[in-house]
């Protein structure tokens, strides 16, 4: 921008020394403020004050319970369809067979863990442990072999697993 741009202007707006006079006009604008009538003024006021002292309608709790209830509703629906197992027949299922190589491995995941245990106590909280659980060799399936499965289920040198 050359020195003839900046002082093109009459009212000196566009020119760097014409900044006070820019700052005078505008104070000026906002110390006289506008011209509106008190009747107008107080008429805005009361509406502003009425719709602000109603209380708001949320609009967005209709779709959020709705979606919330489908949501509801299909697991529901999901949870009924799946097939009925009795307790037994989840312990039964789980425990070791030909199948599973890892003594113990009662969830089937191939990895002793805690949770076989849990299933052990579950069965045993049945009434219907199931068949080979006993893991501490007693010749009886009872809170001992949960333990016992639980600390093999824990142990953190896989040799320490006797």
């Amino acid at each position: 921008m050359g020195e003839h741009d900046r002082h093109s202007e009459p009212d000196g707006f566009g020119a760097p020394d014409g900044m006070p006079h820019l700052a005078r006009a505008l104070s000026a604008l906002t110390e006289s403020g506008p011209a509106v009538p008190r009747e107008v003024d107080e008429a805005i006021m009361a509406e502003a004050r009425r719709s602000l002292s109603r209380p708001r309608r949320r609009r967005w709790r209709g779709p959020v319970l709705a979606a919330a209830s489908i949501g509801i509703a299909g697991a529901i629906t999901w949870l009924m369809l799946q097939p009925a197992m009795s307790p037994s027949a989840v312990y039964h299922s789980a425990a070791p067979g030909p199948a599973t190589a890892l003594a113990g491995d009662l969830d089937g995941s191939g990895q002793l863990n805690i949770v076989d245990a849990f299933i052990l106590a579950r069965g045993l909280e049945a009434g219907t442990p199931p068949h080979g659980g006993d893991f501490n060799g007693d010749g009886r399936i009872d809170r001992a072999d949960v333990d016992a499965l639980a600390m093999r289920a824990v142990a953190l040198d896989a040799r320490a697993e006797s």
